[in-house]
């Protein structure tokens, strides 16, 4: 069966999540918060175990990845939920409202699993 086939699947709160960072969002190495405040209501992030680093950040080869599991963000009362979209069948949504305070947390606790590449 295709991934186009198959519906929305579970995520559990072990399940690793990606999200990309924006080379001026790694600062002395440290993440931070700002590549977690939000635009909008939801903050999207790629399912580890659905993708792959590189198809994450195949449209944005400068940009760095980082990674934290499900549960983190379902500790802070957000929710977490696979909203596979056409051409990623690994995309998640992470909804509600993020703080500040829950920024600097978050950024405190993410691996940098790809740095961002830094144009000079």
């Amino acid at each position: 069966m295709s991934s186009a086939q198959r519906g929305p699947e579970d995520i559990k709160d072990e399940d690793e999540l990606y999200r990309r960072i924006h080379p001026t969002h790694v600062i002395n190495g440290k993440i931070s918060s700002a590549a977690f405040k939000q635009r909008a209501p939801d903050l999207s992030v790629d399912i580890a175990r659905l993708t792959t680093p590189e198809r994450a950040l195949v449209n944005y080869p400068n940009y760095g990845l980082g990674s934290l599991v499900a549960g983190f963000f379902r500790n802070l009362k957000l929710e977490v939920y696979h909203a596979p979209i056409p051409c990623n069948y690994g995309h998640a949504i992470v909804y509600g409202k993020i703080t500040p305070s829950m920024a600097k947390m978050i950024a405190i606790a993410v691996k940098l699993v790809r740095r961002p590449m830094i144009k000079l």
